[in-house]
């Protein structure tokens, strides 16, 4: 079991020298220490000594903000440690010391084994004659101290990479500024290691210097300097005693082809699913940060990300999972039933009602519980309503039944601000249009949440009320086709305004929605496909053939001017993003840009109508797009507005995209009874895997095989081991045990 050392920081305006505090930790405990600094209101790091010969500098952060650090111990003993803080520009903090007494240590059982690398390199290429496990080995030299020099390892396969220890060289200066970088092409791109960017490191002296990864893939690992000081010889070089590489050659998500696609897949997850080596103001993985430290997070937690959240955090345990079960134990809602935007107000920005915050809510706590087996969330008694959060699920439910309608086939909103017509304001997460009314967006959200309703009924015994919502949904699937499908252009339109007027301008996403929920027939998602493939022309648009996919991400959100919409049907926001002026086509995210998140759609709409092949011509577009610069794009207008494509910030919806490994390439998905797998294997893929996950309160390894004749378990210390047949769709129960699908 692990030792873990939580350091939480509070926010002190100066620290002064103190005396060490006692602290105990064991197998069992969690230690916290108290710290903060705020040097010049600047952006600084922690640097540790853990008084076990090993030290390890944090990310950056803002001063003053409360945080943490971790360290393992791995014997017991009493330790002796300090910390300070350091700045961007070298002013440095007070040690400030502290002691530990570790009790009841184990051997330690983390995995990590050292890599032995294929070859050293630096500027010049690969190195003969060094080893990584050599002392004393240098870069090339410099001309200059802001000349980068870089020295690292390419590695012979892909690994899941735990942490790098670098030592200092006999006689030589430890590096002061610099960053580590890694590559999943053997060197040809190279990226940050966002949380791993050093200036003014205070000298380690005798001690190991240790730079955690947590998981990412890489076969190339370098340590790049930002500034280089001369020696007593006034030599400039980058001079190490060791690099050394722990890590897995098992990825997260790992398969047979390994390359690119499935190292990237990875370090999408890392980036924008937890978010984990990401730099943000806070150090919270939720946090946002700024320029120029632009980040992925792990979620948002209001109401019209909860099915998202839902989706991304609860496969893994983490302190971000528990933080979102806390918010949604209380979450409020109206007597009504209709959900809040957040738990401060029912209002999107304090501005109107959204009306896809009750199907969000159903669906992300349904594939919660299922995925969690968390009874104990459903019987608990919300502060806030009063209600157990089953009733108040049911009372969400039902809300979109009666208040909206949905009992007819379709949502109708009849809130006068949400009508769809030019004179109202937004309705959904989609906030710069606005759809209201009866809308083709909140109905493929509502029909889903049915289906959703449905599972968690039944995983809560009641079969006879799983069936009726069911029936509602195969009734909205009807209706959804009847009401929102434009025969002219080939596609679901966005919605109908109370004036009866159809709003058609090319929204990729609400027919990206649609597919996925498979609310299309095949004839219907062909001329879909064919719209956003550019096989099929829809004369007049802004956007047409392969200027659809511009971003190559992901397609563009609308094909249609929004500046040639007379009266504007557009949320300004106060002239902020007017189309005729900010908002200009391809200059705003929700006006002929993009936003990140449709890719999970489109891939999962691919899968549905066009099989898994269908789907990897699109992911691996994506990969392609993320090797370059792991789409850490940012680039502004003429008027410098950056929110022209939706990845980073305020996007963690951003880390659906590689969760279509989990759910379409594995194809897990919980439902009442169990753990859905059914696996789409790409051709020339002979096994894919997915090597931690968690379901109903235990963790599992989870392997497709084409060669597997037959379900093969095998108990792996606390883990479970899983293979099954890549043809086959089985059932993981509650309990552990494997069903084929068919005799259910």
């Amino acid at each position: 079991m692990k030792r873990w050392l939580w350091i939480l920081c509070l926010c002190l305006l100066k620290t002064f020298p103190v005396a060490a505090v006692q602290y105990t930790a064991d197998t069992r405990t969690e230690v916290r220490i108290p710290y903060a600094q705020n040097l010049n209101e600047e952006m600084l790091y922690y640097m540790f000594e853990w008084g076990d010969g090993t030290c390890s500098p944090s990310s950056l952060k803002r001063s003053g903000i409360q945080g943490f650090m971790e360290h393992q111990y791995v014997a017991a003993g009493t330790y002796t440690g300090r910390f300070c803080a350091v700045s961007m520009s070298g002013a440095r903090s007070e040690w400030t010391p502290f002691s530990v007494a570790v009790t009841a240590a184990e051997k330690k059982k983390t995995g990590r084994q050292p890599i032995q690398p294929a070859a050293v390199m630096d500027n010049r290429g690969a190195l003969s004659g060094i080893s990584a496990a050599a002392l004393d080995w240098s870069s090339e030299l410099a001309e200059t101290y802001s000349d980068r020099k870089w020295v690292g390892v390419e590695l012979d396969d892909y690994y899941a990479l735990d942490q790098l220890v670098l030592t200092k060289a006999s006689g030589k200066d430890f590096p002061t500024h610099f960053m580590i970088e890694y590559s999943i092409n053997r060197g040809k791109t190279w990226h940050k290691l966002n949380s791993a960017q050093f200036y003014f490191l205070p000298d380690p002296g005798t001690q190991k210097v240790t730079i955690e990864f947590n998981g990412l893939a890489a076969n190339a690992v370098r340590l790049i300097s930002t500034r280089i000081a001369p020696d007593a010889e006034g030599r400039m070089q980058i001079h190490l005693g060791s690099f050394q590489l722990t890590g897995s050659k098992d990825l997260l998500f790992d398969c047979s082809e390994r390359g690119p696609v499935i190292a990237g897949l990875n370090n999408m997850w890392y980036a924008f699913g937890s978010a984990v080596n990401e730099v943000r103001l806070d150090y919270q993985t939720n946090g946002q940060s700024k320029r120029p430290f632009e980040c992925g997070v792990s979620y948002m937690g209001n109401a019209e990300w909860m099915a998202w959240d839902a989706l991304e955090m609860s496969w893994q345990p983490s302190r971000d999972l528990n933080v979102l079960r806390a918010k949604w134990l209380d979450y409020p809602l109206d007597k009504d039933g209709f959900v809040w935007a957040c738990p401060g107000d029912p209002r999107h920005l304090f501005n109107n009602r959204h009306y896809d915050n009750n199907a969000c809510y159903i669906s992300g706590i349904a594939h919660y519980c299922l995925q969690t087996g968390d009874k104990a969330f459903l019987q608990h008694t919300c502060a806030v309503t009063g209600l157990t959060n089953l009733e108040k699920v049911r009372l969400a439910m039902r809300y979109q039944l009666e208040q909206l309608g949905g009992t007819n086939g379709v949502l109708t909103i009849t809130d006068p601000e949400v009508d769809g017509t030019p004179g109202s304001k937004s309705g959904n997460y989609w906030d710069y249009y606005k759809f209201g009314y009866q809308s083709a967006f909140d109905n493929a959200g509502f029909y889903q949440s049915l289906l959703d309703m449905a599972e968690l009924e039944r995983f809560c015994g009641e079969s006879k009320k799983a069936a009726e919502y069911e029936a509602i949904a195969a009734k909205v699937k009807q209706t959804f086709n009847e009401l929102f499908w434009n025969e002219e252009t080939g596609r679901y339109i966005g919605c109908i305004d109370a004036k009866g007027v159809r709003r058609d301008y090319g929204f990729t996403f609400v027919n990206l929605h649609a597919l996925a929920y498979g609310l299309a027939d095949e004839a219907h998602a062909r001329k879909i496909l064919d719209w956003l493939d550019g096989e099929r022309i829809i004369a007049g648009e802004k956007s047409a053939g392969e200027d659809i996919y511009h971003f190559k991400m992901a397609p563009r959100a609308n094909t249609v001017d929004m500046a040639d919409v007379k009266p504007l049907w557009v949320e300004t926001w106060g002239g902020a993003l007017n189309p005729d002026d900010q908002g200009r086509y391809g200059m705003q995210i929700q006006n002929g840009g993009t936003i990140f998140y449709t890719s999970y759609y489109d891939l999962h709409s691919r899968l549905r109508y066009q099989g898994i092949d269908g789907a990897m011509r699109r992911l691996n577009v994506i990969a392609g797009e993320f090797e370059k610069d792991e789409l850490r794009r940012m680039d502004s207008n003429h008027i410098g507005h950056t929110l022209m494509i939706g990845v980073l910030l305020c996007f963690p919806e951003s880390g659906l995209v590689p969760m279509f490994y989990v759910d379409g390439i594995m194809g897990l998905h919980p439902e009442d009874d169990g753990l859905l797998i059914r696996p789409a294997l790409p051709e020339g893929w002979q096994w894919v895997a997915v090597n931690s996950y968690w379901f109903s309160g235990r963790e599992y390894s989870i392997r497709a095989d084409r060669t597997a004749k037959e379900v093969l378990i095998r108990q792996n210390g606390t883990r479970m081991d899983i293979t099954v047949p890549a043809a086959g769709t089985f059932v993981l129960t509650a309990e552990g045990k494997i069903v084929a699908k068919e005799a259910r």
